[in-house]
């Protein structure tokens, strides 16, 4: 019962350009674009004997499962395999302006970026797992393997006080397709896009030249754009229903918004103790917020915390 053993071969090369332009001794411009382009292709190694079998042999040939009393294999590996190819250019660009000293600049930055999906993905022409009611394989659609976005950031950074450095940042990312981690199948699945709005406020402070400080936390709210109604159609037409209540599996599969493992807070900590050259010591806590392990937000992941522990020695 393999349901998928792959060979992925992948390979990308990128370009990136830019111009920096100084207007004036208090606006300086930067834009610029990238250039990437990708590359591979999916050999699939599952067998046919080894491939996942359904139906079962004592089934009867009479009643709601006739006809399958035979096992078939889903042998998807031949119709799974293929080459892609996939590029994408994203402009970037950043205004910074210091109207009134140099220890102060108020920024906006904008672009596009992009993330790459599961490469299986981009090749895969059935469902790996399940057949049609007439023991058929279920068709699967492409995916792109170049998902990109487009974000926004304005904020302003700071060095008035001697030895800080601060920063605070509203930002906003709009992607146009997540990639999500499904626990039910122990797989990622390419989901439809969401938009994120947060702001980050991050500070560096060195009071004296053998210690120093970071204090670093972002509020972000991440939701899925549209409606999902495949998960609607399953909740209202089949677990709300009086006869699948009892079992509760309606917890946690309401349609909903929310990105899941999105986490909405992280904030850090840490000191360091010693000078540029020689024995130092630092201590970071990071903590990161439940989030949503659903789109309807009922199941959430408990907080974590991480301390990570530093010591070392520099040489000139």
């Amino acid at each position: 019962n393999i349901i998928r053993n792959d060979l992925v071969g992948e390979a990308n090369t990128s370009l990136l350009t830019d111009f920096k332009t100084k207007w004036a001794p208090w606006l300086k411009t930067t834009v610029g674009a990238r250039w990437d382009y990708y590359w591979g292709s999916n050999n699939g190694l599952q067998t046919w004997s080894n491939s996942p079998v359904v139906g079962s042999p004592f089934a009867p040939d009479y009643g709601p499962n006739s006809g399958s009393g035979q096992p078939y294999h889903i042998w998807t590996a031949p119709f799974n395999n293929g080459s892609t190819v996939s590029q994408l250019i994203s402009p970037k660009g950043s205004v910074v302006i210091n109207p009134w000293d140099n220890k102060t600049d108020f920024y906006l930055n904008f672009g596009r970026g992009f993330h790459s999906n599961d490469f299986r993905s981009t090749t895969q022409t059935y469902s790996t797992s399940e057949l049609d009611d007439n023991y058929g394989y279920v068709p699967f659609k492409h995916q792109p393997l170049l998902s990109p976005s487009t974000g926004a950031e304005v904020g302003v950074k700071t060095k008035k006080i001697e030895g800080l450095e601060s920063a605070a940042t509203l930002f906003f990312m709009r992607t146009q397709r997540e990639n999500i981690f499904e626990g039910d199948t122990g797989n990622t699945k390419i989901a439809r896009g969401a938009d994120r709005i947060g702001i980050e406020f991050t500070n560096h402070y060195r009071p004296i030249s053998w210690a120093a400080f970071e204090a670093d936390v972002t509020a972000t709210q991440a939701r899925f754009r549209g409606y999902d109604w495949a998960k609607g159609l399953l909740y209202y037409g089949e677990l709300l229903q009086p006869d699948a209540i009892p079992y509760g599996t309606f917890q946690g599969n309401a349609p909903g918004n929310y990105l899941v493992n999105a986490t909405p807070v992280v904030a850090t900590g840490s000191i360091e103790l010693g000078e540029a050259k020689g024995w130092f010591g630092a201590a970071k806590y990071r903590y990161i917020a439940p989030r949503a392990l659903t789109q309807d937000g009922f199941f959430k992941s408990p907080a974590i915390g991480t301390v990570n522990l530093r010591t070392g020695y520099r040489w000139k």
